[in-house]
């Protein structure tokens, strides 16, 4: 890890590249299938790939980014969802577009892709729902808007089926599935002419009940 916080201030960008590549392989082999699962990576480790993230090189920002959405969802640990929130994410508005839409397609693959329909049987894909906890704990629904803005620009993931997938966790779960819930459905809200809302109205009036019962 020494090596590799040298090697970032290297004043040449391929050898910043190259201690990404280095500092990626060395955090996942540190929670492979030999280590220890219940150890997250250090922050200060993951600080490193954040900071290059924001490096002057486009190479060095794309490596960067890569590594931590490949690490996120090889181990989404609350450490990690941090360092991506922290990084890739507010690489939204990076001035090149293929940065733009490396962060969307990391974003689609961790969030959008993932999501199924609520089943109390069959075995539930968390890491989506782990996202959007993050997104809520580090109030970046703006970031979350901004990205559905430009994966519906890019492609068509923001889809009508998309909203009867969330519908289905609403008011099924818990409170905290319902806000995370709440806040994708305002992400993708405007992209959308949805006129079945009975759902979200269902969901009100039994927030409502539940109010005056208390």
């Amino acid at each position: 890890m020494a090596v590799c916080a040298r090697c970032v201030c290297d004043e040449r960008a391929a050898v910043r590249r190259s201690s990404v590549a280095l500092l990626h392989r060395l955090l996942l082999c540190s929670t492979g299938d030999d280590a220890d699962l219940s150890t997250s990576p250090s922050p200060n480790d993951l600080g490193i790939l954040v900071g290059l993230c924001r490096d002057a090189s486009i190479l060095v920002r794309s490596a960067a980014i890569g590594a931590l959405g490949e690490i996120l969802m090889s181990l989404p640990c609350d450490a990690v969802f941090d360092a991506f929130l922290s990084g890739p994410m507010h690489q939204l508005s990076d001035p090149e577009n293929k940065v733009q839409e490396q962060v969307v397609s990391l974003i689609q693959q961790v969030l959008v892709d993932r999501l199924r329909q609520h089943d109390t049987v069959a075995p539930e894909d968390t890491l989506p729902w782990k996202f959007l906890a993050a997104i809520t704990r580090h109030n970046m629904r703006r970031h979350l808007q901004k990205a559905c803005t430009l994966l519906n620009k890019n492609g068509n993931c923001i889809n009508h089926r998309l909203v009867d997938i969330i519908s289905t966790h609403l008011n099924a779960v818990s409170d905290e599935r319902d806000l995370q819930c709440l806040v994708m459905l305002t992400s993708v809200a405007k992209h959308l002419e949805y006129s079945d809302v009975s759902f979200v109205l269902d969901y009100y009036y039994r927030l409502t009940e539940s109010s005056q019962v208390c």
